[in-house]
């Protein structure tokens, strides 16, 4: 394979868990949100929101609710990933926007049917922002890889422990804490499989 483009940082990604003891610029923090920012959501409904966490102490307390192992002990930073499942009160909102950008073409949904003449229901909710959030916090993954910062996906923590410290309101789903930083190893790739077709 001969990686190019942004092929490259996906194959160069990596799962960093050590970090060197190096804070990262606010202007690469920045880079990071932007590429967030202008990730792809549902409807651009964009509910992910995004608390950066750089204070020693609040890296200390973080940590420690992920029981004190793994990339968080480290990390100069910590994204804490979040979706807001209140966005979709802004549908009608968005749903002008893609009208006048002439992204969509307005549609009685009344009218629609599925192949089997099922009534067209929109799939919004919760499950759809925590998806769209993922999106974006993979954006993040893709620019910090671009940048040469190491992040790592980190899923196993004490959520009520992260809302109550840092107030974080229940219309919040906390998805990830993702550390970024400088790495300080060089893992190799991991086995990936080689078709991922479904076959029927």
């Amino acid at each position: 394979m001969n990686p190019s483009s942004l092929l490259k940082e996906i194959v160069d990604r990596r799962s960093i868990r050590k970090y060197k003891n190096q804070i990262v610029e606010p202007e690469k923090i920045e880079l990071l949100l932007e590429a967030a920012r202008l990730a792809p959501s549902a409807c651009n409904l964009q509910p992910f929101r995004a608390l950066v966490v750089e204070k020693p102490e609040e890296l200390a307390f973080v940590a420690q609710t992920a029981y004190g192992i793994g990339a968080t002990t480290n990390a100069p930073l910590i994204i804490i990933g979040m979706a807001d499942i209140t966005a979709d009160a802004k549908l009608q909102d968005r749903f002008q926007e893609l009208i006048e950008a002439k992204s969509m073409e307005p549609v009685d949904m009344g009218k629609l049917k599925s192949a089997k003449n099922a009534p067209f229901q929109l799939k919004l909710g919760e499950d759809i922002a925590l998806l769209s959030t993922a999106i974006a916090i993979e954006h993040i993954v893709l620019q910090a890889t671009k940048l040469e910062l190491g992040t790592c996906w980190v899923h196993h923590f004490e959520i009520d422990e992260i809302r109550e410290y840092f107030k974080i309101p229940e219309n919040m789903r906390i998805v990830t804490l993702l550390t970024v930083g400088y790495p300080n190893e060089t893992p190799k790739q991991r086995p990936r499989l080689k078709d991922i077709r479904w076959e029927r």
